[in-house]
């Protein structure tokens, strides 16, 4: 009987903690709460955006860039270029709920900052599984599509993965801008930040 219980507990508790688990590889206990894991000065480490180009009746064009440390490949599916230059990006945020960050595209500095907040579950989406900006400023520009705040002063990004040292956001299939002439943009990202 003894063993029964203690088998019971058990299941118990590997239970709850799994329900606990809010990203797909977040870890299965930690003893930080979801904003202290936030919380600090992050660097990307590892980035890939796909940006596709949609106008009804013509052939989609599709933009991708690998970034690796400090550096970025970027193919254009219509032209077969391939380009390569260097590419940075801090993020910092705050337990108050304040964001900053900066993006490098070679010596076009763009950087934000604003309000970051989790976002409640919808739909199969749990409690604390994505995290919403909410921007107040930006300053500078690039010629290239503002890639981390997908054009917007607000966006949302689910967490895949989110560790004391380690936070993977991504966006899969978004709708980002409606052009005048019909045509669309989507993009699909994942970025993988450390400390």
């Amino acid at each position: 009987m003894r063993y029964f219980k203690t088998l019971c507990f058990c299941l118990v508790l590997v239970l709850f903690f799994s329900m606990c688990k809010k990203g797909e590889d977040d870890p299965l206990i930690s003893f930080r709460t979801r904003k202290a894991r936030v919380a600090g000065e992050w660097h990307l480490t590892e980035g890939s955006v796909r940006v596709e180009k949609i106008k009804p009746g013509i052939s989609n064009e599709v933009l991708t860039y690998e970034i690796t440390d400090d550096s970025f490949v970027s193919t254009n599916s219509a032209t077969s270029e391939t380009f390569k230059g260097s590419f940075k990006m801090t993020l910092s945020f705050t337990k108050k709920g304040e964001v900053k960050f900066s993006e490098a595209f070679e010596t076009d500095i763009y950087q934000g900052n604003g309000t970051w907040d989790f976002e409640g579950s919808v739909g199969e989406q749990k409690k604390k599984e994505s995290v919403s900006f909410n921007l107040s400023g930006l300053v500078g520009g690039s010629s290239y599509i503002d890639v981390f705040n997908k054009s917007r002063m607000f966006f949302t990004y689910r967490l895949k993965e989110l560790r004391n040292k380690k936070i993977v956001m991504y966006c899969d299939n978004e709708l980002i801008a409606i052009s005048g002439k019909e045509i669309d943009y989507y993009v699909t990202s994942s970025y993988t930040f450390e400390q």
